[in-house]
C-alpha cells in the first residue's frame, strides 16, 4: 500500500512538472522569437530613417521632369530622371486604380496593388494627400531576392502617385544578415517539442521564397492577418498543436506592414511519450519494490516461524 501510494504521488507530481516545463519552454521560445524579430525590425528602421532625406531630394528631380512634360506622366522621360538620380534608382508612376502604368523597371509594369488591400488603401491615402511619404526597405513583390527602399508623393491633380525605388547591394547584404529564418531556427532548435516552423508576411506569403501556402494554411493565415492575434489549432489525432504566432511590427509612419506570422508546429505526442515512459518506470520500480518486499517478508517470516515449527514437532514426538 505504501509503495503504491508513493508511486501514484510521484507520477502526479512529475506529470505536473513535465507539463509545466513544456508550457514554460513554449512561452520562452515564442517570446524569444518575438524579441528577435523586433530587434531585426529596429535595425532596418534605423536604416530606413537615414535614407528618407536622400529619397526626398530625388522627388525634386522627378517633379521637375513632371512639370517639363506639362504635368503629363505619359510624356515624361523617366529614363532621363533615372540617369540623373544615379545607379540603383528606379521610377514608377501609379494611377488612381493602384496600377503601375509607367516605370523604368519593366518587370513591375502593370503591377496591381489592389491585390494587397491594406497597401492599396495606403496608396489611396497618399494620392489624396500632399507631401512626401517614405516607405520601408522591403522585399520586391517579384521573386528576385532584391530589397528596395520606396517613397511616394502624389501629383498636384491627385490623379497619380510618383514613386521612387532605391536599391543597393548593401540592402540585400544587411537583410540577409538579419534573416528571419536563420535567427529563428537557432531559437527553435533548443525546443525539442517543435517539429517545424515557417514564417509568413502580411500578404500570406512565405518570407523564404514568396510562395503561397496550401489552402488550409492560407485560411488560418487570413484569420490571423484580419484579427492581428495569435491563433492556436489543435490536432489530437496527429498529436500536433500548431500556433500561428503574430508579431506586430506595424510602424504608423510607413505604408508597408512588416509584421510577421510564425507558424510553429508542436509535437504533443512527445509530451505524452514522456508521460508514458514515466508510467512505465513507476510501475516497474513499484512492482519490483512490492516483489522485493514480499520476498523479504517471506524470508523473515520463515526465520521467525522455523523455531516454532521445530518446537511443535518436538511436542508431537513427546
Amino acid at each position: 500500500c505504501l509503495v503504491g501510494l508513493m508511486t501514484a504521488y510521484d507520477y502526479v507530481n512529475l506529470k505536473s512538472n513535465i507539463e509545466h516545463e513544456s508550457s514554460a519552454l513554449q512561452n520562452q521560445t515564442e517570446q524569444s522569437i518575438t524579441a528577435a524579430l523586433r530587434l531585426d525590425d529596429t535595425a532596418t528602421t534605423i536604416m530606413d530613417d537615414q535614407l528618407n532625406r536622400q529619397m526626398m531630394s530625388g522627388f525634386d528631380v522627378l517633379f521637375a521632369e513632371y512639370n517639363r512634360s506639362g504635368e503629363n506622366p505619359a510624356a515624361m522621360n523617366l529614363g532621363k530622371v533615372k540617369d540623373t538620380l544615379g545607379e540603383g534608382y528606379d521610377i514608377y508612376v501609379i494611377n488612381e486604380s493602384g496600377v503601375i502604368v509607367y516605370t523604368t523597371y519593366s518587370p513591375e509594369r502593370g503591377q496591381d496593388f489592389r491585390t494587397v488591400p491594406y497597401f492599396y488603401t495606403y496608396l489611396t491615402k497618399v494620392r489624396l494627400s500632399q507631401g512626401f511619404f517614405p516607405d520601408r526597405v522591403v522585399h520586391e513583390m517579384l521573386d528576385t531576392g532584391k530589397y528596395r527602399k520606396y517613397a511616394y508623393e502624389a501629383t498636384p491633380d491627385h490623379q497619380y502617385i510618383m514613386e521612387i525605388g532605391y536599391s543597393t547591394p548593401s540592402f540585400t547584404e544587411i537583410n540577409y544578415k538579419l534573416d528571419d529564418k536563420d535567427n529563428i531556427a537557432e531559437l527553435v532548435s533548443v525546443n525539442p517539442y517543435i517539429d517545424q516552423f515557417r514564417i509568413f508576411d502580411m500578404m500570406g506569403r512565405s518570407t523564404d521564397d514568396s510562395s503561397l501556402p496550401d489552402n488550409r494554411t492560407e485560411m488560418f493565415l487570413t484569420q490571423v492577418i484580419s484579427s492581428r492575434q495569435t491563433l492556436e489549432i489543435n490536432d489530437p489525432a496527429n498529436h500536433q498543436k500548431t500556433r500561428f504566432l503574430f508579431v506586430d511590427l506595424k510602424n504608423p509612419r510607413y505604408g508597408s506592414d512588416l509584421s510577421r506570422i510564425v507558424e510553429l508546429t508542436y509535437n504533443t505526442g512527445r509530451v505524452q511519450d514522456a508521460l508514458n515512459r514515466l508510467v512505465f518506470v513507476h510501475l516497474l520500480f513499484g512492482g519490483c519494490a512490492i516483489m522485493i518486499g514480499c520476498l523479504l517478508a517471506y524470508v523473515f517470516s520463515r526465520r521467525m516461524t522455523r523455531p516454532i515449527a521445530k518446537i511443535a514437532r518436538d511436542v508431537d514426538i513427546i
